[in-house]
């Protein structure tokens, strides 16, 4: 069966509940990854659906220390430190 990877680009209030009844209106909830580099539209996407399968993108280790989002909790900690965080981050998203 095939996956499709839905990436949100820039942001709108609607642009969660438009992807996601899009996707809806095709049949593909169980077959969608939705990604973005911002985690704002996740937070909305987990009202619409706990379960659908969610990924945070990055650009490069760099992001996932420096990233404006995520600055305060990552600043200061290894590479290790920042990968143990981001898994238990996706855990909870």
């Amino acid at each position: 069966m095939r996956r499709f990877h839905v990436e949100l680009k820039g942001w709108d209030d609607l642009l969660p509940l438009a992807v996601m009844r899009m996707i809806d209106a095709h049949g593909l909830r169980d077959r969608v990854t939705i990604t973005s580099f911002s985690k704002r539209p996740f937070t909305e996407i987990r009202k619409l659906d706990p379960t659908v399968p969610i990924t945070f993108l990055l650009w490069d280790a760099y992001d996932a220390d420096r990233g404006r989002e995520y600055r305060a909790a990552l600043q200061g900690r290894s590479v290790e430190e920042v990968q143990a965080w981001w898994t238990e981050e996706a855990k909870r998203a």
